[in-house]
């Protein structure tokens, strides 16, 4: 057995080192196109009293984070380096998130895809994170919309198959209705799906009328696996 550091030679067909290249390339494309980014000049008291009020919220929805999440979250928000604390906490959340929401100075919500599995439960409620980057430091309501998520009652017929959505965000003890303020905070979206299988859903963000960014940023489209 080759021990660390030793190259290991294999002969590999050209066609099939072509497929494995190609592999790797959307690979990191696709890893690359859900990453979150990071967030700079966070404060550490604040954002460890956040993170525990998210680990309770969690908790509270029956939807906990694991164990081993629970223990790194502790480990990195003992450290005494601000800085280095946010990169982890960020590292850690970041993979759990939805989606991640940008709040400019001028207060426009801006939202991107998160690297979170897209998996709901038929007839079921499932909670995700929501990273919020908030540069204009606005204390808001966050708010959720889709056209997914449009009443049943008094649709039209041929709409009832695209409103297969629930959607509220969890603004209730031990968080906050409106947000802290902080340059970076924690969410709590919740979605509940009618169906099974695979259902395509619109979901806006918004902190109050006219925080839409242009050109319709504030939306996102994600492909969802109902189970």
């Amino acid at each position: 057995m080759p021990h660390l550091g030793q190259r290991i030679t294999m002969r590999i067909p050209f066609s099939s080192r072509k497929s494995v290249i190609l592999g790797i390339i959307i690979t990191i494309q696709v890893a690359q196109s859900q990453t979150l980014p990071e967030v700079g000049g966070v404060a550490l008291q604040p954002l460890r009293a956040q993170i525990l009020r998210l680990v309770q919220a969690k908790d509270y929805l029956g939807e906990p984070f694991s164990a081993e999440t629970k223990r790194a979250l502790n480990q990195a928000l003992d450290q005494a380096d601000a800085a280095k604390a946010a990169t982890t906490v960020q590292q850690i959340l970041d993979a759990q998130c939805l989606v991640g929401i940008n709040i400019n100075p001028e207060s426009r919500v801006k939202v991107k895809g998160g690297p979170a599995k897209r998996e709901l439960l038929e007839q079921g409620w499932r909670s995700f994170l929501v990273k919020v980057n908030n540069e204009a430091g606005v204390t808001a309501e966050l708010r959720a919309s889709s056209s997914n998520a449009q009443p049943l009652a008094g649709s039209p017929q041929n709409q009832i198959v695209d409103r297969w959505l629930g959607l509220a965000v969890h603004n209730s003890q031990p968080l906050t209705k409106t947000l802290s303020g902080l340059v970076l905070e924690y969410r709590i979206v919740q979605l509940y799906s009618r169906d099974a299988g695979k259902r395509d859903a619109k979901l806006s963000f918004d902190v109050g009328q006219g925080t839409q960014d242009l050109g319709f940023r504030n939306e996102v489209n994600l492909l969802f696996d109902c189970k």
